[in-house]
């Protein structure tokens, strides 16, 4: 149970932070523009996504080398 509160209270944070993020891009960008508009400051609310997608890539690839050296180990190991 602790392991789920801890996922969700990441995401919170996360979530927040790209909030944050978004509405200081759209001032930004409301200066640069002259006008109101949504672009490419909008990827700043898919944050929690992104980190949720590069993290389960980066563990699942470990995963695999990890899998894939102790089988190269295992066929190195003299045959009786």
């Amino acid at each position: 149970m602790r392991g789920c509160i801890h996922a969700f209270v990441k995401y919170i944070i996360l979530s927040v932070i790209g909030a944050i993020l978004y509405i200081m891009a759209a001032k930004y960008a409301f200066i640069e523009r002259g006008y109101f508009a949504v672009g490419g400051e909008a990827f700043m609310l898919l944050l929690p996504v992104f980190y949720y997608l590069v993290s389960s890539l980066i563990r699942d690839v470990m995963t695999e080398y990890r899998k894939s050296r102790s089988t190269a180990v295992s066929d190195r190991s003299p045959k009786k």
